[in-house]
């Protein structure tokens, strides 16, 4: 019983900050899924495929683009981390996180707006200690979206995958993806800025 409770508890804690790990084992009911209102922010390293390519090819090449990409995402999961959010995933160069669930948080609109605000900022080191092998500035597309949303673990037993669905997320992406065309990231939507 000590051994699947440690498993139980590794795996809960791969999933979420020790705090909020340690209320799910104590009422694993928060994992059910509910729908209740989110935010969500979606980011996105811009032209990263680009500068992926190999380095005959003017690229970075793979092993480069890899540990700029991990320096990256840890950046973004630590300005997450620091307000409170929920980091649902990483995908290709981005990321996705949310707030206000598992657990209430009853100012989640302004903890991510916050972090939309600080995840360029987050970023800044990073730009300086790679200026030279990036040759130009990176960018990076961040948007936020605040609605109801399905809410739940959409993972099994053996791997803790707690997100959300709906058009919420939907629209936090669109929003994410729309900075590319107006040129202004971070861009949230009304139901933030209310």
């Amino acid at each position: 019983q000590e051994a699947s409770a440690a498993r139980r508890r590794g795996l809960i804690e791969l999933a979420f900050s020790r705090p909020v790990a340690e209320r799910i084992e104590r009422d694993t009911d928060l994992l059910r899924g509910q729908s209740r209102e989110v935010s969500v922010l979606f980011a996105d390293l811009r032209e990263f495929s680009r500068r992926f390519h190999t380095q005959a090819e003017g690229g970075l090449g793979a092993v480069v683009a890899y540990e700029l990409l991990g320096e990256v995402m840890a950046a973004l999961r630590d300005v997450i981390a620091e307000h409170n959010g929920h980091l649902i995933d990483y995908y290709g160069d981005g990321l996705a996180a949310m707030w206000n669930a598992p657990l209430d948080q009853p100012e989640h609109t302004l903890l991510a707006a916050r972090t939309a605000i600080a995840c360029d900022a987050a970023l800044a080191p990073i730009d300086t200690a790679w200026r030279d092998r990036l040759g130009a500035p990176r960018r990076l597309g961040v948007g936020v979206h605040t609605g109801r949303a399905l809410v739940g673990n959409g993972g099994s037993r053996l791997r803790i995958k707690y997100g959300a669905r709906g058009e919420t997320v939907n629209l936090a992406a669109r929003v994410e993806r729309a900075t590319k065309a107006i040129g202004i990231s971070p861009s949230v939507t009304s139901a933030v800025a209310t």
